[in-house]
C-alpha cells in the first residue's frame, strides 16, 4: 500500500489500513462489501451487523434497493469477532457505527473517478473522548467496464482521534489492524470465488 492512500491527520493517534487486489468486478465487490446478509460468509472480522437506527431520510443514498443495503443515516450494531492465541472470540459489546458516506463512480458530482467508497464513524461515543472513521474503498483497475479479467483493489483504513484511541492503540491496536486484514481476504476470497449479493 502507498504511504499516500492514508490520509494525513494531526489529530489521528492511530491509523491502521490495509490494501489487496482483487481479480473481479469492481462493482461486485462493492455489491459484496455493502450487502450485509452476505458477510457471514466472507466476513471473519464482522460477520453481522444489525440495523439499530434506520436513516432519518429515506432518500439518503444506499448502496442497492435490498432490505440489507447500507444507507446513510444508518445505525449498525457490528459483531466483532477477533483472533486471540489462535481463537476466534467475539468481543463483548460488539460495535456501534453509523454510515456516514456513500458513493459510486456512477454517482453525480463524485469527485473520484473509479472509486466506489463507503464510510462510517463510531456511534454513541462522546467525540471528544473517541472519534473515528473506518473508509473502504473499491479502486476500479482496467477500464472498468466488465471486461474479461477485470480486476479492481479494496483498501481501507480507520482513523481514531481524542485520549481513548491511545486506549485503543495499547490495548487492542493489533485486533484492529488483524481484523481489517481478515476482512479484506476474506472479500477477496469470496469475490474471486464468484460470490454474488
Amino acid at each position: 500500500m502507498s504511504a499516500s492512500f492514508v490520509p494525513s491527520s494531526s489529530q489521528s493517534v492511530f491509523t491502521p489500513s490495509y490494501s489487496i487486489p482483487i481479480n473481479a468486478h469492481p462493482g461486485a465487490v462493492f455489491a459484496l462489501l455493502t450487502s450485509r446478509s452476505t458477510w457471514k460468509d466472507w466476513n471473519g472480522f464482522v460477520p453481522h451487523a444489525h440495523v439499530l437506527k434506520a436513516s432519518p431520510n429515506p432518500s439518503a443514498p444506499r448502496s442497492g434497493p435490498q432490505d440489507d443495503a447500507l444507507q446513510v443515516g444508518q445505525v449498525l450494531k457490528f459483531e466483532v469477532r477477533t483472533r486471540i492465541w489462535g481463537h476466534e472470540v467475539t468481543v463483548p459489546g460488539g460495535s456501534a457505527e453509523e454510515i456516514t458516506s456513500l458513493s459510486t463512480p456512477e454517482d453525480t458530482g463524485s469527485s473520484e473517478r473509479g472509486v466506489y467508497r463507503v464510510c462510517w464513524d463510531v456511534w454513541g461515543m462522546p467525540p471528544w473522548l473517541l472519534k473515528t472513521c473506518r473508509v473502504n474503498e473499491v479502486v476500479v483497475e482496467g477500464d472498468g467496464q466488465g471486461t474479461e479479467g477485470e480486476r479492481c483493489t479494496y483498501r481501507t483504513y480507520m482513523t481514531f482521534e481524542g485520549p481513548m484511541a491511545y486506549f485503543v492503540k495499547w490495548l487492542t491496536g493489533w485486533m484492529v489492524k488483524d481484523g481489517l486484514k481478515v476482512w479484506g481476504e476474506g472479500l477477496k476470497k469470496a469475490a474471486e470465488a464468484g460470490l454474488r449479493a
